[in-house]
């Protein structure tokens, strides 16, 4: 589901990224020197609202494990096909990437962070009753891109089955796009994660959903994850993500996006 982006301007910002992890200097790819007190960590370019300016919601929780285990955080932005490809084998001084890689890899160590949670929106005025998979069935709808593939079954055979080719079956990348779409009335169905659906609703006048209505039709949530070599760190990383989930930190961390 992480948007991929590409051309010459990310190859400059791929140089770029890779010129700073050479000044950062160390192994921290492979196992953190005595004296590190930095973590260089890899996120998706202009992901709004998860990397955004300074911050963002992955990048305020990586951040935020790392100070409680005493270290900083460089932030290096990547295309995401870059992060699906192997990050910290091009750039050895890398101490870890968040996304959603496309499989694991042996020697390589994962903790989630978040998780996409898709669901359909519908306006609450049109009064549309979706209960399951089927109820899409004629309905105008727009998904986040490649959706077929990323909600997994059953929804892949439905697609292929009921979506596939049909005039009423839309699928684009700009997430702003597929909540305006549906605001506007010119889609009867938003398939798209719940935190994008919050995030782009608010800024385009309806917080809190107001209006919309959600349904629940796909169980499996699709993890992000910090990934390392590193796998000391990433266990402890992932402990403290743990607590400040359990503690309510990211919950009120979120109020400043959704």
């Amino acid at each position: 589901m992480l948007q991929t982006l590409s051309g010459p301007s990310w190859n400059r910002r791929l140089f770029l990224c890779g010129t700073a992890l050479g000044a950062l200097g160390g192994t921290a790819g492979a196992a953190l020197p005595p004296s590190a007190s930095t973590l260089a960590a890899a996120f998706v370019a202009d992901f709004e609202p998860f990397v955004m300016g300074d911050g963002g919601i992955l990048v305020d929780i990586v951040r935020e494990a790392a100070r409680r285990q005493g270290y900083g955080l460089r932030r290096l932005e990547f295309p995401s096909l870059r992060l699906d490809q192997d990050p910290l084998g091009e750039f050895p001084d890398l101490t870890m990437f968040v996304g959603t890689p496309n499989a694991r890899r042996a020697g390589y160590h994962y903790t989630p962070v978040y998780a996409f949670d898709n669901v359909a929106a519908t306006l609450s005025d049109s009064r549309l009753q979706i209960a399951s998979l089927q109820d899409l069935a004629g309905k105008s709808i727009v998904a986040f891109n490649n959706a077929s593939l990323h909600l997994k079954e059953p929804f892949t055979s439905f697609h292929r089955k009921e979506l596939a080719g049909a005039k009423g079956y839309l699928e684009i990348e700009r997430m702003e796009s597929i909540v305006a779409m549906l605001l506007n009335q010119r889609a009867q169905v938003a398939l798209l994660d719940r935190t994008f659906l919050r995030y782009y609703a608010r800024k385009l006048g309806r917080p809190n959903l107001a209006g919309i209505t959600v349904h629940d039709l796909f169980p499996e949530k699709n993890e992000i994850y910090a990934v390392s070599k590193n796998a000391e760190l990433i266990a402890a990383l992932g402990r403290q993500i743990q607590q400040m989930q359990a503690s309510g930190w990211t919950a009120e961390m979120l109020k400043k996006y959704l």
